[in-house]
């Protein structure tokens, strides 16, 4: 973004410092001198109100609790009048409850892909079913991870207008392919029918079942 946009200052906080301190070193490659990092738990930091003409989520507002409150406190607080939030995004159940349809069809396209690709990275062990994550073992593993992702469209749409909002599935994607997706880095024909079946599945499911990604922008009502 730095790049692409030199008159623009960027500000990117997380409390990741390793992310962090790779992000300093891929900018001070580039000679870019319109983006700074900063580790800082967000929910606390004191930011200069009204400061921001933008503000950016890449895969990470999914992992705020009780959405509604924080995009008042938060992104709005500090956003300009008519200020743009951006968002890319999970935005399916929360803590990842896939619906009974969703698993049918993540089950259904494992189940056509072949033996071979479906090996588990760095084990001996074949992937042949996928059943979900357990709440329990969601909120062990990582208890900020979609903890109210289902609470994002609608909290955004009631404080901000609509510009563009594009949803792109992968629905059937991430959950099928997690941990044989190295067998699909260099295709071949095989490779690409069972890929381009897989596809065609999730479309099917996007015809009746919500999207679970979208990329989103939007405009702060006045």
């Amino acid at each position: 973004m730095a790049e692409l946009n030199p008159n623009c200052e960027i500000e990117c906080y997380d409390f990741s410092d390793e992310l962090l301190k790779k992000a300093k070193e891929i900018s001070d490659e580039k000679n870019l001198k319109n983006i700074s990092f900063h580790a800082e738990n967000i929910m606390e930091y004191h930011f200069d109100s009204k400061k921001y003409d933008v503000v950016f989520f890449h895969a990470s507002l999914h992992h705020f609790d009780h959405i509604p409150e924080f995009l008042q406190k938060v992104v709005i607080k500090n956003l300009v009048p008519n200020g743009l939030l951006i968002i890319n995004e999970f935005v399916g159940s929360n803590w990842l409850q896939y619906s009974k349809l969703q698993l049918k069809y993540i089950n259904k396209a494992i189940s056509i892909i072949p033996k071979e690709y479906r090996k588990i990275f760095k084990t001996n062990i074949y992937k042949n079913n996928y059943y979900g994550s357990g709440i329990l073992r969601m909120i062990i593993a990582d208890p900020s991870e979609c903890v109210d992702s289902i609470s994002i469209l609608p909290a955004i749409h009631e404080k901000f207008n609509t510009i563009e909002e594009k949803f792109y599935g992968n629905n059937i994607l991430q959950s099928a392919l997690k941990d044989i997706s190295h067998h699909f880095v260099e295709l071949n024909p095989e490779k690409k029918k069972v890929l381009h079946q897989i596809f065609d599945m999730e479309d099917e499911l996007l015809e009746k079942h919500p999207s679970d990604f979208v990329f989103g922008i939007y405009e702060m009502k006045t």
